[in-house]
This record gives C-alpha cells, structure tokens and sequence, in this order.
C-alpha cells in the first residue's frame, strides 16, 4: 500500500513513478528481506498477501521463494489455478529499452504452469495453460506460443521436443482455505519461536566450541532422519514430502545453514560436513557454500573438484509437483562455474569444465576431458 499500483508503459529512470513504484518496492524488499523469510515455501499465506496487495491469484497456487514474486508490481500480476513455481524462478519488475526507459508490462501466467528453478520471467510474457518453464530459462515477450502443454527451454526461451506425460495432474489441497491458512499461520510462528528457543538455549547453556559441535552433530541427525522416507523410493507427490513435519525438521535445520554455515564456505570443513550428511566426496574439493548441494545423500564427488559461487548440484526435480529424485556423480579435476546447474541422474565423467549459465540436464553423460555450455549444455570446443 505503500508503493500503491503502476500501470504499463515507459518511464523514465529519473522519474517520480519510477523512484515511487519500482524502486521504492525493492528497497523495502530487500529492507525486511529477513522477515519475509518467516513465510516458508509452498505456503498458502503467499497467495492472501499477493490477493491483498492487488495481483490476481487463483487457488492452489503454490511459490517456492515468496519474495522473488514480491519483487514484481503486484497489480500487473496475474496467476492461473494450479501454478507452482520453484527455487530462484522470478519475474522482472521491468526491462530497459536502448532509449534508456524502463519498461513495465503484466506478466500472465496460465493455469498448471511450472517455472523450474532460476528461471526469468520478463514483462509483458504471456504463457498459456500447462506449460513447463525449464530451469535456468530465459522466457521474454517475444515468445509468442499459442500452443499448451509444451516444455520452454533456453536463453532465450524455445520449445522443446519433450513430451509431458497426461496421467498427472495438480490435486488441490486447498479444502478449507480459511481454516488451513490460520492454522498454517500458527505452525510457521510455533515452528520459529522453537528453532530460535532452541538455537538460543544451545549457545547460552554451553561453551561455544562445545556448542558448535553439537549442533552439528544435531544438523546432521536431523537431516538423516528427514530423508528416510525419500530412501524407499525415488518419485513421491507432493502431499507426501511438504508437510508440516517436513517444515518443522528445515526450520531447526535452517538456524545452522543461517548463522553457522557462512563460516565453513570455501573452507574444507564444508565437504567434511557433507560427507557426515551422506556424500561420498574426494579428497582437495572446494565448495563455495552450504547450500550448493541439496541432496547430499545422492551425490559423489571425486577429487579436486572446484564448483564456483551460484553453481548447484541438485539431485531432485519436482516435476508438475511429482518429486523425482536420482544420483549424481561429478568425477575428478571437474569445474562448475557461477550459475550453473547439474539435474538428476547427470554424470560428469572427468575433467569437465561447465561454463557459466550451463544446464546439465537429466541423466546426461558428459564425456571426460569437454568444456560445456548453454541451456540445455552442449560440448564446445
């Protein structure tokens, strides 16, 4: 309310509308960007506060990160039933023409659309029904596609030759939206003053050494107990894995990848973590943060294997809501650069140099010794 709305068109960047409507809504974005995390992902509440600040949201709508969605003008955004988006997807607030004018459209997103992770949604994009936005995508108002049900894939974003299975569909969960959101609403606020309660009794009843090591050794059996169910098999749905449970075991998880983990980034105490986590990693591996592995469990990684700041290797995909989990092996004298991501199933088979901005997709077999690029990846010279 602050911010008010904006309507489409050209500003200037010198301009009242822009400093009062875009920029002003990124600074108090990135102002409270902590107490906007309180809201976890999937979270029905995302939807109602979007609903109040004017977008048009339908039900069983469900966002991974509420805060790259908030970025965007509110009242230009429009979101069928049954959109899921995924970790990293955001839409633009505006783009810059060569005149040196901001650029402000709605974005309109069909119903059972999935943006996949780190994807980019520019203004005035138009997607119909039942479309799959890949990972790492690039979808701008050029594209003009009249035809559903189609996977988009690219920087920028084209039509793939894939083909969605019709046997799944998006079950509404949403039964009680009155209900389950004010119960929602008290489970995140218990949930937080717990994980806080806890985090603050460890360090305060405890010398710090002694209290960094047991919540460690707490981090790590609190991991291993949530991903039992995930080894009796590799696909599950969505009611299966995001639970309240599930939420509460991340939220005791989070205060140590929060406060502690920043500390073990690039040092070899991070790999020696994953390894209690249930990774088999190499000897000399660096990695630039705690987050870069989200599957810890399905990963191998061999020696002196280098991954740069913003690559991922993430052994899950989430598929129209059907969690599918598979191996990934990063073989040795590897490189990721920034911004890229490996999927499930992918195998690097040695002296892979991945460049920046590269998807490897699923179970795909990079040959030792080749440099890749692109999305999807292609074997360059």
């Amino acid at each position: 309310f602050i911010v008010g709305t904006i309507t489409s068109g050209y500003y200037s960047i010198n301009s009242y509308d822009y400093l009062h409507k875009l920029w002003l809504r990124q600074l108090i974005i990135t102002s409270f960007h902590h107490a906007l995390g309180f809201l976890p992902s999937y979270n029905i509440l995302s939807s109602f506060i979007l609903r109040w600040l004017g977008a048009h949201i339908e039900d069983n709508v469900k966002l991974a990160e509420f805060q790259q969605i908030l970025r965007f003008p509110s009242n230009l955004l429009n979101i069928e039933h049954g959109v899921t988006t995924f970790g990293r997807a955001s839409l633009t607030s505006f783009t810059m023409t060569k005149e040196g004018l901001c650029y402000v459209d709605e974005i309109y997103l069909g119903s059972d659309t999935n943006l996949g992770n780190g994807c980019t949604i520019m203004p005035g994009t138009t997607l119909p029904s039942k479309i799959i936005v890949g990972s790492l995508t690039l979808v701008t108002q050029k594209y003009a596609s009249a035809q559903s049900n189609c996977v988009l894939l690219g920087i920028p974003a084209r039509e793939m030759p894939f083909v969605i299975p019709d046997d799944t569909s998006v079950i509404n969960d949403l039964s009680s939206l009155n209900s389950s959101s004010i119960y929602s609403l008290l489970f995140v606020c218990l949930s937080f003053f717990i994980s806080k309660y806890l985090f603050i009794a460890l360090y305060l009843s405890s010398p710090v050494a002694v209290a960094l090591f047991i919540h460690a050794i707490l981090f790590c059996a609190i991991y291993q107990y949530s991903i039992l169910i995930t080894k009796r098999r590799s696909h599950f749905t969505y009611s299966e894995v995001i639970t309240h449970q599930q939420y509460f075991l991340f939220k005791l998880m989070s205060e140590f990848s929060t406060f502690i983990g920043p500390y073990l980034s690039g040092t070899q105490l991070l790999p020696f973590l994953f390894r209690m986590l249930g990774a088999q990693i190499g000897s000399d591996v660096i990695l630039p943060d705690i987050r870069c592995i989200t599957d810890p469990h399905l990963v191998n990684i061999g020696d002196y294997v280098r991954l740069n700041m913003g690559a991922y290797i993430q052994a899950h995909t989430f598929e129209q809501r059907i969690l599918k989990l598979a191996p990934i092996t990063v073989n040795h004298r590897s490189v990721l650069m920034s911004n890229t991501l490996i999927l499930p199933g992918a195998t690097l088979q040695g002296q892979n140099h991945i460049l920046p901005w590269t998807l490897v997709m699923k179970d795909d077999q990079l040959p030792p010794n080749t440099k890749w690029s692109g999305v999807p990846a292609k074997q360059v010279p």
